[in-house]
């Protein structure tokens, strides 16, 4: 993953990825843009939907979240985006997948349950966004699909990220 490349996250997996993206050290974070925070670690920029906006991403709400990034950070087309989920149920990627023909040929790369990253790149098609969309209030995304951090000692999570990030 080339640094230049953003790296987009729900408020749980900033939590997470910023513990061990940072290597547990403390983090300052910018919350300069409404519905969002930032902070850089080893290199990497890393744009989170505050807590307020999306604890985590769904389906459903996904593709309003994006356009709110796109638009708040002024990216270009052809500017490429990491999509980064890790926690509890964190299924958004087989649930776009599922439930989206843009995203039928989208390449996701998983980490165990609980860890998965995928890339996209601004001016991809994406699905239209509806009034009232969002807030994981459809059912693309049943709450059956619950899943757990099992396991996972931080030195695991934190050589499965520093191994991912440096290979890109």
């Amino acid at each position: 993953m080339n640094p230049s490349e953003l790296i987009f996250t729900d408020y749980q997996t900033d939590l997470i990825l910023g513990h061990y993206l940072c290597q547990q050290r403390p983090i300052l974070v910018d919350p300069s843009l409404a519905n969002f925070e930032q902070f850089s670690c080893a290199g990497h920029r890393v744009v989170s939907a505050d807590y307020k906006t999306a604890w985590q991403f769904w389906a459903d709400d996904f593709p309003k979240h994006w356009q709110e990034l796109v638009q708040a950070y002024k990216l270009k087309p052809g500017d490429t985006v990491w999509i980064f989920q890790a926690g509890w149920r964190i299924d958004l990627s087989q649930e776009l997948k599922k439930h989206y023909p843009e995203f039928h040929d989208t390449r996701f790369e998983s980490f165990g349950r609980n860890i998965a990253i995928f890339k996209m790149t601004v001016g991809q098609p994406m699905p239209a966004v509806e009034a009232g969309f969002g807030k994981g209030t459809s059912s693309l995304v049943p709450l059956s699909h619950s899943r757990h951090i099992r396991d996972l000692a931080p030195e695991a999570v934190f050589l499965l990220l520093g191994e991912f990030f440096r290979s890109r």
